[in-house]
């Protein structure tokens, strides 16, 4: 007669836990971005002599670069790399 199979119950880690700092640090890096953005106002029309209009053109072309090149980042290395590997 044959011995039954010893089943071992598989431990669950991982899920949800991490979600709290991902937001917190999500939310930190918007706030010191937002911080920035006067303050590269003040530096441009003054060092550069940028007019205000200029100068909130040249924060927002940096702003939406910042924002989309993770993004871009993330589909050539999934396209290129793989998923696992990276």
């Amino acid at each position: 007669m044959k011995e039954p199979l010893l089943v071992i119950a598989p431990t669950f880690e991982g899920g949800f836990k991490a979600l709290p700092f991902i937001f917190a640090s999500e939310a930190f890096q918007q706030v010191a971005s937002v911080r920035l953005l006067p303050n590269m106002i003040f530096y441009l029309t003054g060092e550069y002599s940028l007019g205000n209009a200029e100068a909130a053109n040249l924060i927002f072309i940096w702003s939406a670069a910042n924002q989309i090149t993770p993004i871009i980042g993330a589909f050539l290395v999934d396209s290129y790399v793989g998923r696992y590997l990276m």
